[in-house]
């Protein structure tokens, strides 16, 4: 589930800056589909298909809503990583042995290797690179600088920058560091596993812009995490 919403948090050529643009990223031969939904004025919506949650981008701010048999919830990401943070440290306290494994963990590098096509569409190639020097078989990402798609650029790099909060072994890991600066360098064609396959402008119902609840207290949060036996929905 993390997994899938970190890939969350996370179009055509013809496609204004200004306008409102929906973008599917699917993954071949996997059933992996991500549709991120970008609003004129910078709010984002991103979700993967068959999971009961979705991100929110609103003013700058991320949430995250849950689909729970009572009704949505709505959780701020700030909320959640600290949730996930506490989640952690919890573990490494009770299993130490865990936390010295995972600091002697070889870092995970990206390296960019030439260029690749995707949907018509070229960008740089970035691969996984193990202390072999041996690159992943397929690229980690393929990331574009066509200004056309700038504004779905900002928007993946951002959503990226608060899914990584929510992972905090992850979040401080040169991967991130890198991935990030790798994002906010342009747009990502593949990213997550999922391929760009398809871009629209067209104007999007504002109100999949709207929280469909108030945000749960940080207390609230923490408590239904608990019941739920520490997963999110």
């Amino acid at each position: 589930m993390l997994r899938q919403l970190f890939c969350v948090m996370t179009l055509s050529l013809s496609v204004p800056a200004w306008a409102d643009t929906t973008a599917v990223y699917r993954a071949s031969g996997a059933p992996f589909e991500m549709q991120v939904e970008v609003a004129a004025n910078g709010n984002v919506r991103g979700k993967v298909m068959g999971q009961a949650a979705y991100f929110l981008t609103l003013s700058g701010e991320g949430y995250l809503v849950l689909e729970t048999p009572t009704g949505p919830a709505v959780d701020r990401l700030g909320d959640v990583a600290a949730i996930m943070a506490e989640t952690l440290d919890a573990m490494f306290t009770a299993h130490p042995e865990l936390k010295n494994a995972m600091a002697q963990q070889p870092s995970i590098l990206v390296q960019e290797h030439g260029t690749a096509v995707v949907g018509g569409r070229t960008g740089k190639a970035y691969f996984f690179v193990g202390q072999d020097q041996k690159r992943s078989p397929r690229a980690v990402a393929v990331v574009s600088d066509d200004p056309a798609l700038a504004e779905l650029g900002k928007a993946m790099a951002a959503q990226f920058d608060m899914s990584i909060k929510l992972n905090p072994m992850m979040g401080k890991s040169a991967f991130a560091t890198q991935m990030s600066r790798i994002l906010h360098g342009g747009t990502a064609l593949t990213f997550g596993g999922g391929d760009l396959v398809s871009v629209r402008g067209a104007t999007i119902d504002p109100a999949r812009f709207v929280l469909p609840a108030k945000p749960e207290t940080l207390d609230q949060a923490r408590d239904r995490f608990k019941a739920n036996g520490g997963h999110l929905p």
